[in-house]
């Protein structure tokens, strides 16, 4: 839920990307969980939106955990750096032949 005010548009430019791919947590149904996790996947094709999409979503995850009941830690996991292919690039080509 707070990650919702920081989800790009679609259809604005440059594009963005955010998905929350895995959550983990808990030991059972119905149980407070004593630790749990996300990854969540940013990208975009430019790189001062993809930080700002970055400085966004680690803000709103900081301002909805309790940091009463535990601690929060926000690491990076993978990098995919900002980029786009022009369509008439030569590896969209060998992509969309290797796909036929």
């Amino acid at each position: 839920m707070a990650l919702d005010a920081v989800y790009p548009e679609v259809g604005i430019e440059p594009k963005a990307t955010m998905s929350v791919g895995v959550i983990r947590g808990g030991r059972s149904v119905n149980t407070i969980a004593p630790d749990a996790t996300t990854e969540i996947d940013l990208r975009s094709e430019d790189v001062l939106t993809l930080a700002a999409l970055a400085a966004a979503m680690k803000q709103a995850v900081r301002s909805t955990v309790d940091q009463r009941d535990g601690t929060l830690t926000i690491k990076r996991i993978g990098r995919q750096p900002a980029g786009s292919l022009s369509p008439d690039d030569p590896l969209i080509g060998t992509v969309l032949a290797a796909r036929r």
